[in-house]
């Protein structure tokens, strides 16, 4: 397929959570290149570039990805969403009660964020995942990003893309608790929606050929 694949990761995380995924596309061939976008939470290292010379650009989010994405307003062909909506409170199945979850990461992360960072990727899925040191964290760039994603409500432009859309979540997924009913309204044309079993937030990086199967399986449609 000639298809220039763009990855995003989601908050806490690096380019690298989408690398055993990345490398599965290619090796079979749905990915005729991929490019490993790194959001800058640790170490600085901050790689936005969009080849501009791409025929037919896929880009597949992960969590807050979504909300960096929005935000930049970048065409694309085909978006893959993985476990997040154009606003991370209203769409889940307890916005008061993850609100305050997000209160409080913000507020204990300016004096504990390894803690926080720990907490997070327990719940993510993640039990024995090492965690950097502090002094390799951009503190900043991470607590902006959690801003964002209580107060960030980006449903306009989610609704200006006009070319396919295809999101995936769980209702057993700790971090983002969807209100199914609510985001099956999501679904039409241009956009589709599928429900897995997993209670893993971090799914793709934890299962990269279940994951990997999921968007192949998308495209074989």
């Amino acid at each position: 397929m000639n298809y220039d694949f763009y990855f995003v990761h989601g908050w806490g995380f690096d380019k690298n959570f989408w690398f055993p995924v990345s490398q599965i596309l290619l090796r079979k061939k749905i990915a005729f290149s991929v490019k490993l976008i790194d959001l800058g939470f640790f170490l600085n290292n901050c790689q936005h570039t969009i080849l501009q010379n791409s025929q037919k650009r896929v880009f597949v989010t992960h969590s807050y990805g979504l909300n960096w994405f929005l935000k930049k307003k970048i065409k694309s062909d085909v978006l893959i969403n993985f476990f997040s909506t154009p606003s991370f409170i209203n769409y889940q199945k307890y916005p008061k009660k993850t609100e305050k979850v997000l209160s409080k990461m913000i507020e204990k992360f300016d004096y504990s964020p390894l803690e926080v960072l720990r907490k997070f990727y327990k719940n993510c899925g993640l039990t024995n995942y090492k965690i950097v040191e502090k002094r390799f964290i951009n503190q900043e760039s991470l607590r902006t990003a959690l801003i964002d994603l209580k107060q960030n409500n980006l449903e306009k432009e989610f609704n200006c893309i006009s070319s396919s859309i295809f999101s995936i979540f769980s209702d057993d997924d700790l971090i983002f608790n969807p209100a199914v009913k609510q985001i099956k309204k999501m679904e039409n044309n241009k956009h589709k929606i599928k429900f897995i079993k997993t209670n893993k937030h971090a799914f793709p990086f934890l299962e990269p050929k279940k994951t990997s199967k999921i968007i192949q399986n998308f495209f074989k449609k």
